[in-house]
């Protein structure tokens, strides 16, 4: 639908008004514009005294709402223009802006390992998440990084600020076992 201007000319007082025609908002419920891929996405469109909500992502229709309001997960990777049209009291179609949302795949997250993945007991190796954001290790940790002093498995799991999350590939810490001595006299 094609956004006009009206101007209304009065005769009789000589007063020009100019009308504008309603549009719609199109938003999501959280504000956000970027998601990952499966993430349940909330779009809203005001006003929602309307009739008819109908949304789409370019000439695709994703759904329609009596509400304003549509909830989907099925966006694919990339990047979507949302857009909506409703019907208002006079049956009069009303467009929307274009709001542009992003669908981001999940994270890729490894551990970085700085030093040898096999220690001496008493020792201990670092080890970091090669992305930002909020960390859970296996041990439990919250840290962005860990000192490994056990033999053991660790892996990191990590989301960031736009909800995507990734969990990395394990890596083996190993210890070695002290030699036995044996000390002899020579005799």
């Amino acid at each position: 639908a094609a956004n006009y201007t009206y101007y209304l000319c009065d005769p009789y007082s000589q007063l020009v008004r100019k009308i504008v025609p309603q549009t719609l908002l199109v938003t999501t419920s959280t504000g956000a514009t970027s998601y990952c891929t499966g993430s349940t996405v909330t779009l809203v469109a005001t006003p929602a005294n309307l009739s008819n909500y109908v949304f789409r992502d370019g000439a695709v229709i994703l759904g329609t709402s009596s509400t304003g309001s549509l909830t989907i997960s099925t966006l694919g990777i990339g990047q979507h223009n949302i857009t909506c049209t409703a019907t208002n009291a006079q049956g009069q179609p009303v467009p929307s802006n274009t709001m542009v949302l992003d669908i981001t795949n999940g994270l890729s997250v490894s551990i970085n390992v700085q030093g040898s993945t096999t220690i001496c007991q008493g020792d201990s190796v670092t080890l970091s998440s090669s992305v930002t954001g909020t960390y859970v290790w296996s041990t439990g940790a919250t840290t962005s990084s860990i000192h490994a002093t056990n033999a053991g498995t660790y892996t990191v799991t990590v989301t960031n600020a736009q909800g995507c999350s990734g969990q990395s590939a394990a890596v083996q810490i190993l210890t070695m076992q002290p030699p036995d001595a044996t000390v002899s006299s020579g005799t």
